[in-house]
This record gives C-alpha cells, sequence and structure tokens, in this order.
C-alpha cells in the first residue's frame, strides 16, 4: 500500500518495531534500516518521514536492554497520528 506524505512523495508503508537500549529507542524497519534516537519525538518524525504509520509499530523486549514503558508507548503513538494527521491536513489544504 501506498501514501502520501506532506511533500507530495509517495512512499511504500513499511512496518517498524522499536526498543529501547541504553537510554536510546532503537527501531528496526521491515526494509532493514535502524534508526537511533534518544527523543521520542525525533523518533515518531524519523518513523513518519520514512513513511511508517502509527499502527505499524511494534514494541519489543529483548535480554539486556530497558522495556518501554506505557507512556512511552503512547507518547510514541500520539505523536505519530499527530503527524499523519496533520499531513493529511497540509494534502487537502494544498489540493
Amino acid at each position: 500500500m501506498a501514501t502520501r506524505c506532506a511533500d507530495q512523495k509517495v512512499v511504500m508503508t513499511r512496518s517498524a518495531c522499536v526498543s529501547l537500549i541504553q537510554n536510546v529507542f532503537v527501531a528496526t524497519l521491515s526494509d532493514s534500516r535502524r534508526f537511533e534516537q534518544p527523543d521520542l519525538q525525533k523518533m515518531a518524525y524519523m518513523l513518519f518521514r520514512a513513511g511508517v504509520l502509527a499502527h505499524e509499530v511494534s514494541f519489543e523486549w529483548r535480554s539486556g536492554s530497558r522495556m518501554l514503558t506505557a507512556g512511552q508507548k503512547i507518547g510514541l503513538s500520539s505523536e505519530m497520528r499527530r503527524l499523519e494527521h496533520k499531513g493529511q491536513r497540509d494534502l487537502v489544504i494544498a489540493a
């Protein structure tokens, strides 16, 4: 499935698995790219720009890493939904 971002680029939908390793959020995308970011809002923006939607994010805990808190999971999902909504609104305004 393809979707349009605010800058009019068509991107393929991807999924991402997010974990927390030594106070850094690490996202592994389905296309094998890996993002590392200590700031949750910046991670949400990076995932959004990569074409990942909020419902396509899963959270993973592995031995040796920290578990994301419920608040962190909600925060990431909420910020991504906000970016998605803003992107759709920008497309409507541009049309």
